[in-house]
């Protein structure tokens, strides 16, 4: 049977759970793109810039996404400062290769200059004691709602306001020309039914992470699994700027 790779973090907790028919098997975005590559996988969401970076060796399958329409909750930009400084040192996290690309395109656009330093911690605390700002992604960014810090950006939105796409995290792939319409299918009828399991796991990562469980209610309902027109889009703009090395247009 076909092994699909799907992320471990909280957001495809409901996708994972309404998969039938295929094994299944939880790994970092890193992990599953060079699990793919290396065919110990047949299929794996991997970040949206791992696959535009590897076109040449995968096929886009066009179901099984992480997107929003706007405002995600776990792409944020935050600090203890009451405002954004132009010029500033931005701390970043690890696993946040396309959520870094947007906020690149957002400082670009706004005139911000910001300079975006990696780091090999992934808490807010941890990168904000390295630097006045950090972006924290996935379950430590739904963290940050219990704690003392300030929010200052929500990446997935103001992308959206800025440039009138989705904001696409991962994408599902496949080695190259191997996609199975029967398993194309099954994620279709997986994405359909994921809304079955976002209140069960909005309680069991509420416990999880120390979040309210209206924060983990709000974070399912902005996060989409679909694959539509605006996606395809979405991915076609990423695309053409990334592989162009042009920076974002303001």
């Amino acid at each position: 049977m076909a092994t699909l790779a799907l992320i471990n973090f909280t957001h495809s907790d409901p996708l994972c759970k309404a998969i039938t028919g295929i094994d299944t098997v939880r790994a970092t975005p890193s992990a599953i793109l060079d699990g793919v590559l290396k065919g110990r996988y047949e299929y794996g969401m991997v970040s949206l810039l791992g696959y535009i970076r590897y076109m040449d060796r995968l096929s886009l399958v066009e179901s099984g996404t992480i997107h929003s329409s706007g405002k995600i909750l776990s792409t944020i930009l935050v600090s203890r400062q009451l405002s954004i400084k132009r010029g500033s040192q931005v701390s970043v996290t690890g696993h946040s290769e396309t959520t870094l690309f947007y906020a690149r395109a957002i400082s670009d656009s706004l005139g911000l200059d910001l300079e975006f330093i990696p780091s090999r911690f992934t808490e807010a605390e941890d990168l904000l004691n390295e630097k006045d700002y950090a972006l924290v992604i996935g379950d430590e960014a739904l963290k940050v709602y219990q704690s003392r810090y300030r929010i200052l950006m929500d990446i997935g939105f103001e992308f959206n306001l800025l440039f009138h796409l989705p904001p696409v995290f991962a994408v599902t792939v496949a080695g190259k020309d191997a996609v199975n319409p029967s398993i194309k299918g099954i994620i279709d009828a997986a994405v359909r039914n994921s809304y079955m399991y976002r209140e069960e796991y909005a309680k069991i990562n509420s416990k999880k992470l120390g979040v309210k469980d209206s924060i983990l209610n709000e974070y399912y309902s902005r996060v989409r699994y679909s694959f539509d027109d605006s996606v395809r889009k979405s991915i076609a703009f990423v695309e053409s700027i990334y592989s162009s090395g042009r920076r974002m247009p303001v």
